[in-house]
């Protein structure tokens, strides 16, 4: 059974989330390629009422890859910059764990 996982942020001020939309997109181009073959899914959104707001979807294979996620460079710089473009710090990303319910769908894109 798959690994799902929600992380939501809010950016401190609409420069700090214009400067995280380019982070987001190289964290998600490194996880939804071959090196991470674990991470099943990785999809930031943006809020359209509050543009400061981020959710990021994810599922992974296994805990493992999680953890081969989190080694990424990108990650790394993502967290890095989130100390000073996220309300809260590193601190403000809110994790949030699930189960899938149901089988992985087939993809509509």
């Amino acid at each position: 059974m798959s690994f799902v996982l929600i992380a939501s942020m809010r950016a401190l001020n609409k420069e700090a989330a214009e400067e995280l939309i380019p982070l987001l997109k190289a964290v998600a181009a490194r996880a939804n390629s071959d090196e991470e073959a674990g991470t099943l899914r990785f999809e930031p959104v943006r809020d359209q009422k509050d543009p400061l707001n981020f959710v990021i979807m994810e599922e992974y294979a296994s805990k493992q890859a999680v953890g081969v996620h989190a080694a990424g460079e990108a990650f790394k710089n993502l967290g890095r910059a989130g100390a000073r473009l996220i309300e809260g710090g590193g601190k403000g990303i809110k994790l949030t764990t699930f189960d899938r319910l149901t089988a992985v769908p087939k993809s509509k894109l």
